[in-house]
């Protein structure tokens, strides 16, 4: 075969098999942005705990004299000396901490009650007491302060009396008056007037026991 039929064949099969140019991979356009991903925080709680029967110890800023016979309360804010640890160990409340009380009447005798507790600048709700506190007795007016004023208050009541009895001449009135006079004196002499006062004296340290435990939640963020 020579060299002029050999390229007519060649000529003849190309164009049976046309050479197809290679397809280029185009990209379409999009719209279409990744949006970057926003991770959400995860929110923890945490519980720390003041166990019941903790000891708090606690101090008197200044001294006070509370009536301990009578039956109204006396609020005090009060302070703390050791700080208050929760259930691992770790501070709630640091020393002089301050401590929302009150002073109140047990059987002539007081106690501290505590309601709440500040921490940061937040109210902490408690419950814990203190054991009772005896009271002394304290005089108030003295006897013969007590015959005056009891004798001066008889009389003064006598006489009102006979004013309104129309028969009543002065003399009846003045003798009234001497009678029960005396009998104020007598019976004020007998009764000197005297109170039941609990002292706390200024940074006595007094232990107050919790009633009930404490759980704080608090919120812990972790990305």
């Amino acid at each position: 075969m020579n060299k002029q039929t050999y390229l007519s064949i060649i000529a003849s099969l190309s164009l049976l098999n046309p050479i197809t140019p290679p397809i280029l991979a185009q990209t379409t356009p999009s719209n279409y942005q990744e949006q970057p991903t926003i991770t959400q925080p995860i929110i923890k709680k945490n519980t720390r705990i003041i166990p019941q029967s903790t000891a708090i110890i606690i101090t008197f800023p200044n001294n006070v004299q509370f009536d301990a016979g009578g039956k109204d309360s006396f609020p005090i804010i009060l302070r703390l000396v050791e700080p208050i640890l929760d259930h691992t160990g770790n501070i709630i409340a640091p020393a002089n901490s301050r401590l929302n009380a009150a002073i109140v009447p047990s059987n002539k005798s007081a106690k501290i009650i505590a309601n709440s507790l500040i921490v940061n600048g937040k109210v902490l709700p408690i419950k814990a007491s203190s054991q009772t506190i005896p009271s002394v007795k304290v005089t108030v007016r003295s006897r013969m302060e007590q015959a005056q004023n009891y004798a001066q208050t008889f009389s003064r009541t006598g006489t009102a009396t006979l004013i309104f009895d129309s028969e009543t001449n002065s003399n009846d009135m003045i003798r009234s008056m001497i009678i029960a006079g005396g009998m104020g004196a007598i019976i004020g002499f007998l009764s000197p007037k005297s109170v039941d006062v609990a002292n706390f004296t200024q940074n006595t340290e007094y232990i107050l026991t919790l009633e009930e435990a404490v759980n704080i939640e608090e919120e812990e963020f972790s990305s």
